[in-house]
């Protein structure tokens, strides 16, 4: 997950600095592939850490917030992107992604004795 949020960062500094159009097919290929890796990875551990009883709500609200933030992030952006200027778009969403980034690094109830 770390690794997609870095590429994300990456993708976004090319927009911002050196807009070389293969570079953005690399970092979106392996950023595709990383998270083509992780999500059946995700939703096991939801299901094994959430009690049975709402294994599928809570299933169905993740898959909720996924739908839902891809068109928010995306106008939101845009917005930006139109009203302000390119490169505030830009360094917002680099901005976002190292929060993310900073957030799974330091969560510690991620570190767990025996993994």
């Amino acid at each position: 997950m770390i690794l997609d949020i870095g590429l994300l960062i990456f993708l976004f500094s090319n927009f911002l600095l050196i807009q070389n159009y293969w570079f953005v097919l690399f970092t979106v290929f392996l950023t595709s592939f990383g998270l083509a890796k992780l999500n059946p990875k995700l939703y096991a551990q939801i299901i094994e850490a959430a009690d049975e009883k709402i294994v599928g709500t809570v299933v169905g609200t993740l898959g909720s917030l996924v739908t839902a933030a891809v068109p928010i992030g995306s106008v939101g952006l845009v917005v930006l992107y139109n009203s302000v200027s390119p490169d505030f778009a830009y360094l917002t969403a680099i901005a976002l992604l190292i929060v993310g980034m900073t957030t799974l690094i330091f969560d510690k109830r991620n570190v767990s004795p025996d993994r």
